[in-house]
């Protein structure tokens, strides 16, 4: 598979030019499961990883000041990784490479709860972007 032709802003910036595109400032990727009967211990156990966060249904979460604290509605497992400058194609296969790759574990997980992959793309200047390969997909 080839990859993607990236195109760099010219090294001298010229006065008046605007210089646009380029790759994304910042990037929050996690691995996300939900559910009512989830129990985080069991899904750590199952994809072999720690969260990063974790609760139960009605578990007390405590914010910075005590009028934030709330009752959680449903469990919550959560595997994020810190912004990195790598492409967001490396972080996303970096983060499934630590977990648990028995299908049929993620087939288990996938009927019982909600589970996504959270991308959070944040840009500092308009019109940048990124690709996803499609093994990556």
């Amino acid at each position: 598979m080839t990859e993607l032709p990236f195109r760099k802003p010219p090294r001298i910036p010229t006065e008046g030019l605007i210089h646009a595109g380029g790759p994304i400032d910042k990037v929050c990727i996690g691995l996300r499961i939900f559910g009512d009967n989830l129990d985080p211990d069991k899904i750590t156990s199952k994809l072999g990883a720690s969260p990063t966060y974790s609760c139960r249904k009605g578990d007390v979460f405590r914010g910075k000041r005590k009028q934030y604290d709330r009752i959680e509605k449903q469990g919550r497992w959560h595997y994020s990784k810190p912004n990195s400058p790598v492409e967001i194609d490396h972080q996303v296969v970096s983060i499934l490479n630590e977990l648990n790759d028995d299908t049929q574990v993620w087939r288990d997980l996938t009927s019982e709860f909600k589970v996504d992959l959270f991308l959070g793309v944040f840009m500092d200047t308009w019109n940048r972007g990124f690709g996803l390969t499609a093994p990556t997909l």
